[in-house]
Parts: C-alpha cells; sequence; structure tokens
C-alpha cells in the first residue's frame, strides 16, 4: 500500500490526519475546515471520505463547510449526538477503500466518550500497522473523561498496550510538552521520560509537531500506560495518601491527578 499521511494543523493545537492516495483524501476529524480545504487545494486533493472517532465540536465542525465543497460520505460511531454521520460503524466492523488496498478494522474504545472509536489501520508490510486514536490516547497522555468511565478508559488503553511496538499512533491534540510535565511528576526517575522531554522542547521551539508516536515509545514514556510500575504507584500513593490495590484503582486516580495538575 503507497499512501501518504500527514497532519493539518488546525484551532488552538488540534491535528486532522489526512491519508492521501491516488489523488483522493481521506479526512479524520475535521474540527475546523479552512485549512484542511487550503491543504487538499495545495495538493489537488479531492475529498473520498471523513472519519470521525467522537462526537466533540474540535472534531466535527469542519464537516458542513467541507461538505460544500466535497460531498461524501461521513463515517463514524453511531450516537444521537452525531448526525452528522452516514454510515455508522462499531467495534469489529471493517472499511475498505480504494480497491482495498486501504483497509481498516474499528474499534470501540470508550472512555473519553462514550461512542470513541478508533481506526486500525493494517497494510500488507510487518510492522506498518498504525491506528487514528482520537483523544483516546495522547503521547504521554490520554483524553479527559468526557461521557465515558475511568474503566471504560482504561481498558481501551490496556487495548492499546497489547498493539506491536511499532505500531503507529495517530493522535489528535498536540499535548506532548504539557503531558511530559506531568510524566516526570508521577515517574521523576523515568530516563525515557527526561529524554523525549527534552527532545520535545526542540521540536516545539520551531513549532513542529510531535505527532505520530508508537506503542513502543508510549509504553517507555506515558503514564497511564504504567500503572503496573512500582515508581507510579508509589507517586500517586503519596500523593493521595492511600494505598493503591490495582492498576484500575491507580488509573483513576492518576487521571483525577492530571485533571487538576
Amino acid at each position: 500500500m503507497r499512501v501518504n499521511i500527514f497532519p493539518v494543523a488546525t484551532l488552538r493545537d488540534n491535528y486532522v490526519w489526512i491519508i492521501e492516495h491516488k489523488n483522493e483524501a481521506l479526512v479524520i476529524d475535521p474540527g475546523e475546515a479552512a485549512p484542511v480545504i487550503a491543504a487538499l487545494n495545495e495538493r489537488g486533493l479531492r475529498v473520498k471520505a471523513i472519519l470521525l472517532t467522537h462526537r466533540h465540536w474540535d472534531h466535527v465542525d469542519g464537516i458542513p463547510e467541507l461538505q460544500k465543497r466535497f460531498p461524501s460520505p461521513i463515517y463514524g460511531p453511531k450516537s444521537t449526538a452525531m448526525p452528522q454521520v452516514t454510515q455508522t460503524l462499531a467495534e469489529g466492523d471493517y472499511l475498505e477503500f480504494w480497491d482495498a488496498e486501504v483497509k481498516f478494522q474499528i474499534w470501540h474504545t470508550p472512555g473519553h466518550t462514550e461512542e470513541h472509536i478508533a481506526y486500525l489501520l493494517t497494510n500488507e508490510h510487518p510492522g506498518s500497522t498504525a491506528i487514528f486514536c482520537g483523544d483516546t490516547l495522547f503521547s504521554a497522555g490520554c483524553g479527559r473523561l468526557l461521557g465515558g468511565t475511568a474503566e471504560q478508559l482504561h481498558t481501551s488503553l490496556e487495548r492499546y498496550k497489547r498493539l506491536a511496538a511499532e505500531t503507529i499512533l495517530y493522535c489528535t491534540h498536540e499535548y506532548t510538552q504539557a503531558n511530559l510535565r506531568f510524566a516526570q511528576a508521577v515517574e521523576p526517575s523515568n530516563v525515557f521520560t527526561r529524554e523525549y522531554a527534552d527532545s520535545v522542547e526542540e521540536l516545539r521551539l520551531v513549532d513542529a509537531t510531535t505527532l505520530p508516536t508508537t506503542v513502543g515509545k508510549e509504553l517507555k514514556i506515558n503514564p497511564f500506560l504504567r500503572c503496573d510500575q512500582p515508581e507510579v504507584i508509589k507517586q500517586v500513593e503519596a500523593h493521595t495518601g492511600k494505598t493503591m490495590t490495582s492498576r484500575l484503582q491507580t488509573f483513576t486516580v492518576l487521571r483525577q491527578w492530571k485533571d487538576s495538575f
């Protein structure tokens, strides 16, 4: 499969991911239309379809203007809050484009919101799996609970952990620098987090994106994927004054801590 995947920066810190193939584009989570239209016009691309992960305005508000310019099907989860969707998707569904040259498996990944889905893209080449994860997972962080539960989000992230280390994670927000400040507070002796923070700082100084990331990298630096690590547990217990008895409890408290960090 020969596709080009690139981000379009929108709003304050969003990324709309574009999958480009054969002069057409799949547009993922367009929260704003103008920058996306400009990028498509610059490359001479038509919209083949719009793919949505969840209902929040910063992922869907660009749809009306895009539809005026490029009428196309809109795929997404079934939700009364998402009337834009013309073709609904659910856990285990498969989606194909360009005569099956691009194939997605749909994951239901609730937690950030109750209807959230992700698009697992699998190439024919080993190690080339990628996933468009919306607001479930960020580099060094995860989404807030804005409709789903901590248990749901923890379960969704545990599923991500089982992907191959080389799997590419296409997250939708430039939150990496802020997330790393929290990650270093949670796990101050983690050398990988310190080194990554230095490289991220250099990227952001020139306004370069820190995404995509990989599963392997996140397993080393993302505290929300490391709730079984002794230092994470120790720091959470010190923060709350309570003993943690499970990874879910640690994750739940960690998410609450991040909300007020």
